[in-house]
């Protein structure tokens, strides 16, 4: 229960680093012209998904923190909520097609500046990795609680 509610946390600040640091990015003047109105190809449902995340899910795990069987119920609650990672999943290949081709040199300057080692590629492939790790986690929680 611990990693999986401190890594929710790692999360849902990745997503809001990701809205705070590189969406102002999408108004500089000097934008390449073709990423310019391409914001929700490059980031998909970002916002949707640090929406949900930061205010219904992790506050829901933090609940449970207690009582580990309940975490089930958090995410059949959810069902729905989760679909958003169907959408966010279909559009990730446009996202990496116009980053490579053009994002990725623009955006590399504000990667710079904010001294990280994490490019917004990186940040961006956080949803589809974080689907995979719920799955690890349940599996190891199921594990432990059989025990």
């Amino acid at each position: 229960m611990d990693e999986m509610i401190s890594t929710e946390r790692e999360y849902v600040r990745s997503l809001s680093y990701i809205i705070q640091h590189y969406f102002p990015e999408m108004e500089r003047l000097d934008l390449p012209q073709d990423l310019r109105g391409k914001r929700s190809i490059i980031f998909g449902n970002v916002e949707k998904l640090w929406d949900f995340h930061s205010q219904y899910f992790l506050k829901e795990l933090e609940a449970c923190a207690h009582s580990p069987l309940s975490i089930s119920s958090c995410f059949l609650r959810h069902e729905d909520q989760f679909g958003m990672y169907a959408l966010y999943s279909k559009n990730k290949p446009q996202s990496d097609a116009l980053l490579s081709s053009h994002g990725n040199e623009f955006f590399k300057n504000k990667q710079l500046e904010l001294e990280d080692k994490m490019d917004l590629a990186s940040y961006l492939l956080k949803p589809i990795q974080r689907m995979s790790k719920y799955a690890l986690l349940l599996k190891d929680l199921i594990k432990e609680c059989s025990q």
